[in-house]
């Protein structure tokens, strides 16, 4: 096999392809890398089939190799885009999840408000039931409003 035709990254790729030729007889789309002459690069298919004598002897094979460049150019384009994707993904997750920790903690503190505000209000209650006669009411805007009993 040349293995001069093909680019220095994809010599084991080749090699392994190579020998499962030899085993098979045959090669279906195996994607190599082939170096032209002024050292660019070109992504193939080689497909290859061997032509065998009447003991089974590989005599020769046929081959065939099928430019995929622009295919392998939009894979590329495509993982790329799937990364740039998946980044964005994790940055919206950790965006709603911060913002869930905030609702979280303001829900929290309403409730210890609401709390604190019952708390009073009863303790507010008392003290009037205890001063003997006065009443508390509330507004329209939960303002606390001491209403005089009528003798007083």
């Amino acid at each position: 096999m040349h293995f001069e035709l093909y680019h220095p990254d994809c010599h084991p790729q080749v090699k392994k392809t190579f020998q499962a030729f030899v085993d098979t007889g045959e090669v279906k789309d195996a994607q190599l890398v082939v170096q032209r002459q002024d050292g660019s690069k070109l992504d193939v298919s080689l497909n290859v089939r061997a032509v065998r004598d009447q003991n089974g002897t590989i005599l020769h094979s046929r081959s065939s190799w099928r430019d995929i460049t622009e295919r392998k150019q939009l894979e590329t384009q495509l993982q790329e885009v799937n990364v740039e994707l998946e980044r964005r993904v994790e940055q919206r997750t950790q965006d709603l999840h911060a913002a869930n920790q905030r609702l979280e903690q303001e829900m929290s503190e309403r409730q210890q408000i609401d709390l604190a505000r019952q708390k009073s209000e009863e303790r507010l209650q008392l003290a009037l039931e205890g001063s003997g006669g006065w009443d508390m009411g509330l507004g329209y805007s939960d303002r606390c409003s001491l209403l005089k009993p009528p003798n007083g």
